[in-house]
This record gives structure tokens, C-alpha cells and sequence, in this order.
């Protein structure tokens, strides 16, 4: 507490995504870590392979400016310049990124965006991150099938069959939507 008398937890967002766990927000304390090591940080709070980081950088002033972190040379840098900045958000690029839409068919309604590749690799996963959007999934009175479609395509149920074309086709940039 010496050197750091307030912590420095900053927001993550997955770039192409935004929060990868909404409605719950995901910070990482990087208190007196050293730039070079906040990629790490990261990817251990996403549980993403340390490699598969392709940028980093803080977004700050409601989304308008950004610095990358490899920018800030030092701990005390990083520390001072998330001082002037307290709207910081930590936003990561990460490498093969395979995005899809989660629905709400039932209102018609946009939920989210999610990652395939990296965060939501297993259908389990997917339908997880359905009902913590949407809580009244999780109730077995009301037990919807979970389907997606790609490009258009008729639905399809949501399987773990399934995951492999979902990945490649978000991979590829096909409009996925679950």
C-alpha cells in the first residue's frame, strides 16, 4: 500500500463483443503490474491461451480515444495514466475471434454478442450464457429449444454436433444467430 494506494481494476471488453459475461462485468486488478504483463492478465480472467491476444488497449473519454498498453513503458506510467483516466476500459483483440448473435426469438429482441472460439466453445457454454441473460431459461417449467441459423438457413437445434460449423462459419464471418 506503499507505492499503490488505490487498486486498479479496470473494465475488460472483448473487442467485436463488449462485455464477454454481461450481465456480470469482468475486471482485472493490474495494481502494480507492469504493462507487459497485463496481456497475461487478461487471458488468465478470460481463460484464453496467452498467445491468442492479438492488441490491447485502454479505451477511455466514452469510447473516443484509446492507448495501446505496450504504449506505457513502466508501472508508474500505466498506474498515473489510469489516474487521469477513470472511465478506462481494457479492450482486447483477441486472434480467430468467431462471433454470433444470441437472440431472444420469443421477443424477437437482440441479447448479445458472443465468441465461439474462445469464451462459449461448447453449446453448453452458449446455452449458459443464454440463461444468464435470459434467468427464465433456466427454469424447467419453461424449457425452450435452443436453435441457430446461419446466413439465413433454417433453424437447427443448438448441439454439440453443431459447434464445429458454428465456429467455422463465425470464424468465416457469417451471420450466426443462436
Amino acid at each position: 500500500f506503499s507505492h499503490h494506494h488505490r487498486r486498479q481494476q479496470v473494465l475488460v471488453t472483448v473487442g467485436d463483443i463488449g462485455e464477454p459475461f454481461e450481465p456480470q462485468s469482468l475486471f482485472v486488478d493490474v495494481t502494480g503490474a507492469e504493462p507487459a504483463e497485463v496481456a497475461g492478465l487478461v487471458c488468465d480472467a478470460l481463460g484464453v491461451v496467452h498467445d491468442g491476444v492479438d492488441d490491447l488497449d485502454f479505451v477511455y473519454d466514452d469510447g473516443f480515444e484509446r492507448c495501446s498498453v505496450t504504449t506505457l513503458g513502466t508501472a508508474e506510467q500505466m498506474d498515473h495514466f489510469l489516474q487521469q483516466h477513470d472511465d478506462c476500459k481494457l479492450e482486447v483483440r483477441v486472434m480467430q475471434v468467431g462471433v454470433i448473435t444470441l437472440w431472444n426469438g420469443t421477443d424477437d429482441s437482440y441479447l448479445a454478442r458472443a465468441d465461439v472460439s474462445h469464451l462459449s466453445r461448447t453449446a453448453l457454454s452458449v446455452r449458459q450464457r443464454l440463461e444468464s441473460l435470459l434467468p427464465v431459461l433456466i427454469h424447467k417449467e419453461f424449457n425452450p429449444h435452443v436453435s441457430f441459423s446461419i446466413d439465413g438457413s433454417s433453424d437447427q437445434l443448438l448441439s454439440e454436433q453443431n459447434m464445429e460449423s458454428i465456429r467455422k462459419a463465425a470464424q468465416e464471418g457469417a451471420d450466426v444467430i443462436v
